[in-house]
């Protein structure tokens, strides 16, 4: 009776020394703007299936970026001192703390999202007016001193820099900018002679008349009447890809990223593609049509063929987002109403809502992969930590902790797979004593976090009978893994 009992104080010990272990904090994955508490402010989805609040301000928080390592968030702040439309950009770390502003009392209005450079010493984004040399809108960049950790700046104009008189009608309306993997080029989409282009620049940092000289429309010889927007990189920055409305509608198409030879169309319907983004790889190519009455998600091979339909909803769905390993999607949906966030399986499944709010949450974003930008080889796995993810490659199996937590009376038990493993979960009291045994069969390698896909316990025993409140630990075993956590019930 004895060594019975040493046993069960010792396995107590054991996984409540190991609870305490446990404790590190969820790692944002996600960056969005929501307007779930009255105004726009910036969210982050975390891995454990919650969502973090970064901003809380009576006025807009709009247009979230990552920097490229994950480590920091820039944004647009409604500038409630000059009013109107003017805003300010603001960076911050991943958690929300050290909020600077970095454009104070300059009125900047009408921005697009800001991007980093590949190695995030610069920013470049969208304005209109408050630039220096500033002509209706314009592209500019800002660039960090070397050795200040992002603390000091300067901000240049790049539409017009050097090139002053070079544009004598003087109407510029330039935005959504994206740079090429390697942060040589910048493309982004400008209106400067009745219709919007496709201009890609060189980066010459410090030199304006290489700059002027190194601005070049790729689309105006191609058809001049027409709109061209929304340049996107090939992940070996060769190519280009874009939408266009020159058959009538709006169709995807690909050129060479610095001469605008080599036009192809990709997309060939009567309704709109749109939203087109390269798959990390390059291989696969995710938009947004309207080929069956309203927004779905589409893929398609790099060439145009094969295009398949991953979403089918009476709700809209749009802007397409692949993950780092190219097995997920990130997209908006108005599937319920209003506007959420889900993410779903490379080839249509399992789409899961993970921001859940009446509020309309968009503008999302994966950490440290800015929209049209790629991961460098040495930044392999998202979050930037050991414990991984969904987003990059699994190294290690994992169990996370339980949500909600504390729960009644049901709850989800999240948890990664490094390699195909049958998978079982046992939960027991707090003496040690056996509740439940989930057997949750042979699961392939993969991050199981979300409700369609961790494992499920409905706070019932054995024999069907809810269990009562106080805390329980849950263990996961898969091939030699054998790991405990604590949850709590409370009624």
């Amino acid at each position: 009776m004895f060594a019975k009992r040493l046993t069960i104080i010792s396995f107590v010990l054991t996984i409540t020394l190991a609870a305490a272990d446990w404790t590190e904090a969820a790692e944002p994955i996600i960056v969005f703007q929501s307007n779930r508490d009255g105004d726009d402010e910036i969210y982050t989805a975390m891995d454990d299936g919650t969502v973090k609040q970064l901003t809380k301000n009576k006025i807009d928080d709009i247009e979230p970026a990552w920097s490229p390592d994950g480590s920091q968030i820039v944004w647009f702040i409604k500038d409630d001192a000059i009013g109107g439309e003017a805003f300010n950009m603001m960076i911050m770390d991943a958690d929300g703390g050290n909020k600077v502003n970095m454009t104070p009392n300059i009125g900047l209005s009408l921005t697009s999202q800001p991007t980093f450079s590949p190695d995030g010493s610069l920013i470049a984004f969208s304005s209109r007016g408050a630039l220096p040399n500033g002509v209706n809108n314009n592209v500019a960049i800002v660039k960090f001193a070397e050795g200040t950790k992002r603390q000091k700046w300067e901000l240049y104009n790049l539409s017009v820099w050097g090139a002053e008189g070079l544009f004598p009608d003087l109407d510029i309306q330039d935005r959504f900018q994206v740079w090429s993997p390697d942060g040589a080029l910048i493309a982004w989409q400008t209106r400067r002679a009745g219709n919007f282009d496709i201009w890609v620049t060189d980066v010459v940092n410090d030199e304006p008349d290489k700059q002027k000289k190194a601005q070049k429309n790729l689309t105006t010889g191609t058809d001049a009447k027409k709109d061209d927007v929304h340049p996107r990189f090939s992940p070996d920055g060769t190519q280009i890809l874009f939408e266009s409305k020159r058959d009538g509608d709006w169709e995807i198409f690909v050129m060479d990223s610095r001469t605008g030879e080599n036009l192809v169309q990709l997309t060939n319907n009567e309704k709109n593609d749109k939203n087109a983004e390269w798959s990390r790889n390059g291989k696969k190519i995710a938009f947004e049509s309207k080929r069956d009455g309203n927004n779905e998600i589409y893929v398609m091979d790099a060439d145009g063929n094969n295009p398949v339909n991953l979403t089918n909803d009476k709700g809209s769905d749009a802007m397409p987002r692949w993950s780092a390993n190219n097995r997920q999607i990130l997209f908006e949906s108005k599937r319920d109403g209003n506007r959420e966030l889900y993410v779903m399986d490379a080839n249509g499944g399992n789409p899961v809502n993970i921001s859940n709010d009446a509020g309309n949450d968009r503008n999302a974003q994966w950490r440290g992969l800015a929209a049209g930008q790629f991961a460098s080889k040495e930044l392999a796995v998202e979050p930037l930590t050991k414990r991984l993810t969904m987003l990059g490659h699994i190294k290690q199996t994992a169990l996370l902790q339980n949500y909600p937590n504390p729960f009644n009376p049901e709850t989800w038990i999240p948890y990664i797979l490094a390699n195909n493993s049958p998978v079982t979960i046992r939960i027991y009291t707090a003496d040690g004593q056996l509740v439940r045994t989930l057997l949750l069969g042979h699961k392939k390698q993969g991050a199981y976090l979300f409700r369609t896909q961790a494992a499920y316990w409905d706070g019932n025993n054995e024999d069907g009978e809810a269990v009562g409140s106080g805390v329980y630990f849950y263990e996961l075993r898969a091939a030699n893994y054998s790991a405990t956590r604590k949850m709590v019930v409370a009624k």
